[in-house]
């Protein structure tokens, strides 16, 4: 089993267009329902292949594939309101998109919905990047046109790729486009100010609901930014740990059915009372850069936010054939398995752009190490054993950048059993992951951990 603290999409790639029919939902309502809705309009960052979503949230106004998105009965523009695409429902919007690819003055229109939508998504890019109005314009053509190559790609030609190395390489080709555009140091800037895109899309909603006179200042968008980025990045590490299963006998799949439906409620039900906690948090550094009527607003939004993961949750327990009603304290508690101190054997087998690379390690529970593989990637590895007999695998990457090494997006956690049921080491597979920097990294993980 892996979660990765990424962005999904619906085969990879469904979900990092800018379709006005999908609605660019923050990283923030990923966490509060079983799967996670699509990234902004950007190129994702990085991908998890191995956990792509096969299905999408869309924004209810029937209209919006045409363009456009009429405010809700609360005047909201869309505001969280999704329904679930599946089945023919798609099959009808992915026709609709080849349509318009197909006809040349749909495809004029549709082109120009795309550029409207990342220069909204945008509209910081050149003060955060340094960039200069013509360089600007240009930096929004260059996504534009990689955003209707894509939209080629899944709705006429069909070509959705799963293959790792594919992707990368696509990657690298759009890095080196950027870079030819952009130069070096920009180019890193401009990967940070995407790296960032879930939290500047959240603030950028709550800005627009403010007054003119009230409007968030740079300096004020910068902050607020970086304090709801931080809290996605934090929210995205806790849920996924309740999907493990006990050692012992194979479940079947009715009861895997079950338990699963059941550890997604608690989850959900444990993201909204989690939030009310985050929300006050927020607000209480919020306060120190914001003016009464901003913080105001502030909670409003907030307010908003949780009243509507309110009603999906209790949507949820309904459809499982319970009351409603979420229970002020959790119906169940499970216990928290507990880190414990262990010295385990390591071995990890990382494999970069089809390159091979194994490390052996001997370190205490915990203990982070780094190693260098493949391609100049840069690997940092930590391994926590759990009471449970549980072992988790987090691997953060990092590259050489302009001024010295730098962090990439895509920190991969993946988690399995200490010992097999015959007592032989834990083998945790942490699947296949596309991780870009200054190139494309596609990246697949084996740990093998022996307790000593």
């Amino acid at each position: 089993m892996t979660h990765s603290v990424a962005r999904l999409g619906m085969n990879l790639l469904l979900c990092s267009v800018a379709i006005p029919a999908i609605g660019a939902q923050s990283e923030q309502t990923s966490q509060s329902s079983a799967v996670p809705p699509p990234p902004a309009a950007t190129h994702a960052p990085f991908v998890d292949v191995q956990h792509a979503a096969s299905n999408v949230f869309q924004q209810a106004d029937p209209d919006a594939v045409n363009g456009g998105s009429a405010p809700d009965e609360q005047g909201e523009q869309g505001q969280n309101r999704l329904k679930f695409v599946t089945g023919e429902q798609m099959n009808e919007l992915a026709q609709r998109f080849k349509e318009r690819l197909t006809d040349p003055a749909q495809r004029v229109a549709l082109r120009a919905e795309q550029r409207a939508a990342l220069v909204s998504q945008n509209t910081s890019v050149g003060r955060l990047v340094g960039l200069d109005p013509v360089m600007e314009q240009k930096l929004i053509e260059l996504l534009t046109d990689e955003q209707m190559e894509r939209l080629d790609q899944m709705y006429v030609q069909r070509l959705i790729s799963t293959d790792l190395q594919k992707i990368a390489d696509e990657m690298t080709q759009r890095m080196t486009a950027l870079r030819d555009l952009l130069g070096d140091e920009k180019l890193e800037r401009f990967q940070d100010f995407e790296s960032k895109q879930s939290g500047r899309h959240w603030v950028t909603r709550l800005s627009a609901g403010l007054a003119p006179a009230d409007k968030l200042q740079p300096d004020q968008e910068d902050r607020l930014t970086a304090l709801k980025q931080e809290q996605f990045r934090m929210s995205a590490l806790g849920p996924w740990r309740a999907f493990r299963h006990p050692i012992g006998p194979l479940l079947s799949f009715e009861d895997m059915q079950r338990d699963s439906q059941r550890q997604t409620l608690l989850a959900n039900e444990e993201s909204w009372r989690r939030r009310q906690v985050e929300h006050r948090a927020l607000e209480q550094e919020a306060a120190t850069f914001l003016t009464s009527t901003q913080l105001a607003a502030l909670t409003r939004y907030q307010a908003l936010e949780q009243d509507n993961l309110r009603r999906y949750v209790e949507f949820a327990r309904a459809e499982a054939g319970m009351d409603p009603q979420i229970p002020d304290t959790p119906e169940e508690v499970e216990e928290i398995p507990q880190p414990i101190e262990a010295q385990l054997q390591v071995e990890v087998r990382l494999t970069v752009n089809r390159e091979l690379t194994t490390v052996t390690r001997t370190v205490r529970s915990g203990e982070s190490f780094t190693f260098r593989a493949a391609q100049g990637l840069i690997v940092e590895a930590t391994l926590i054993l759990y009471e449970d007999d549980w072992i988790d695998v987090h691997l953060n990457y990092s590259e050489e950048g302009t001024t010295g090494q730098r962090r990439l997006p895509g920190s991969m956690i993946s988690t399995a059993q200490a010992r097999q049921p015959d007592g032989a080491p834990g083998v945790v597979d942490g699947g296949g992951t596309v991780v870009s920097g200054r190139k494309g990294y596609a990246i697949e993980s084996t740990v093998i951990a022996q307790v000593l």
